[in-house]
């Protein structure tokens, strides 16, 4: 009998993975303190060296590029036009913008942001590096990885797959370089009675995901750390005489937001008067309104417009580097070149995926409902909410996989997704820190189209790098 299918075997990695801290709440409701692990794979994924290395090197480049966006409001509101006509969510983070851009008060731009990859492997052709999405909020899961992945690894290696090839798993150091960020930013606040805001939703579920930040924030740097949803922001907070953000009395200097990505996070009028609030103060937003836009998808199509990238980025070498990892993006506006990228997708869908201005998982179309999607939406305005890209067909590898709450594990063919850690801290024009700061590695299912660990869909796994 393999080894994966003894139940002993499979309770003993599962209770590793919970005392490693790779876990979360089982529930959302306030007094139902049960955990589950988090779906891990149980073999690393094989990763082509050059292309790991590629996407780390480029990362600091990012980091300037995504700043210099944040930055040029002129091109945000152009880019966004169509967007903000067309989708409530974006135009609401716009009009924050517009409030607050012509006096902007936050002691330091502060960023913690990931890049995200997949391998292409197309019939005949090497395998190249795509970039799938630029996530410019509430990036995550990092806490999840550093030491704690590699220790379950090492543990069913040496104990349940003895025989098996060592692996060259790069070191990460993601959770101590992002925590070292809000230090820095922190300090620049320059009040040794603040704290750091982590805003989060109600009923979060991926807690154990911040507490090890949190700890060592304190542990480290004895900054504290409190927690506030955006309703119990709009009721708790306001501005003191010099534009501090107040929280139930507390000085916040930091405010790192690990939520207010999504419209459902915003049921009222309250949690936009919160996130105003915090972009109105001296608090450093982790990120700013302006780095969320920059991080929507249609300005990452927009990037993909030959100039662009050189407008932010006067590097030569960095533009080429980076525009090797763009996939193909196109606008769907009421235009010519709308209708050509729809007519694309009609007639091969399976080619091509869909995706609106969103983060968090569940959200793109793909396959036969990219037809069906843009068959409905085709001669409506809707069509300028969201961008066509090009689908990426990435390598296949067996696999075995503990789900989440699930006290099996199941021989997978997996497909993976790497995230590149990018923490960016600026002071005026001074640049104060740019690192690339580490990674994560996500797999899934061949058969599944999303790969977002909180909506159900991926598994922590981690890279082994190969020639």
């Amino acid at each position: 009998m393999e080894w994966w299918k003894d139940v002993k075997a499979i309770e003993s990695i599962r209770d590793f993975a919970l005392l490693q801290g790779i876990l979360k709440k089982s529930s959302s409701k306030p007094d139902d303190i049960s955990l589950t692990n988090v779906s891990v794979a149980l073999t690393p994924f094989k990763f082509p060296t050059q292309l790991f290395q590629h996407a780390r090197t480029i990362q600091t480049h990012i980091n300037l590029l995504v700043d210099a966006v944040s930055q040029d409001y002129q091109f945000l509101s152009d880019t966004l036009k169509s967007v903000v006509a067309n989708d409530d969510f974006t135009r609401r983070l716009m009009e924050i913008h517009k409030k607050v851009t012509s006096d902007n008060k936050q002691t330091c731009t502060f960023s913690i942001q990931r890049s995200d990859y997949m391998i292409d492997k197309k019939p005949g052709v090497g395998p190249t590096l795509k970039q799938i999405e630029m996530n410019t909020i509430a990036a995550s899961c990092f806490a999840l990885t550093q030491d704690k992945m590699e220790n379950l690894f090492s543990f069913v290696r040496s104990r349940f797959q003895p025989s098996s090839e060592n692996s060259s798993i790069p070191p990460n150091k993601c959770l101590d370089i992002l925590t070292e960020g809000i230090a820095i930013a922190w300090k620049e606040y320059a009040s040794d009675k603040s704290c750091v805001l982590f805003a989060i939703d109600e009923g979060e579920t991926n807690i154990y995901d911040s507490r090890p930040i949190e700890f060592l924030l304190w542990t480290k740097y004895k900054i504290p750390v409190i927690y506030r949803s955006l309703l119990e922001l709009s009721k708790q907070g306001r501005l003191g005489p010099q534009r501090e953000l107040l929280v139930s009395g507390q000085e916040v200097a930091v405010v790192y937001f690990r939520t207010g990505y999504s419209p459902e996070q915003y049921p009222t009028d309250k949690e936009w008067d919160a996130r105003l609030l915090c972009e109105m103060s001296r608090a450093s937003n982790c990120p700013s309104v302006g780095y969320q836009l920059a991080g929507t998808k249609k300005v990452q199509q927009a990037l993909t417009v030959p100039g662009i990238l050189e407008k932010f980025c006067d590097d030569s070498d960095a533009v080429a580097s980076i525009r090797t990892t763009f996939a193909g993006i196109y606008s769907l506006e009421n235009n010519a070149e709308g209708d050509w990228a729809i007519e694309r997708a009609l007639k091969n869908p399976a080619d091509f995926v869909v995706k609106p201005q969103r983060e968090g998982g569940g959200n793109n179309f793909y396959d036969d409902d990219v037809r069906i999607f843009l068959e409905g939406i085709r001669h409506t305005s809707e069509r300028e909410a969201y961008i066509l890209m090009d689908r990426v067909h990435p390598p296949v590898q067996p696999g075995l996989v503990l789900w989440l709450g699930k006290n099996i594990v199941t021989p997978v063919d997996l497909t993976c997704e790497l995230g590149i850690l990018g923490v960016f801290l600026r002071k005026q024009s001074e640049v104060m820190m740019n690192v690339e700061g580490g990674y994560i590695l996500r797999s899934k299912s061949a058969t599944t189209n999303e790969v977002g660990l909180n909506a159900g869909f991926g598994a922590l796994d981690l890279p082994t790098l190969v020639s």
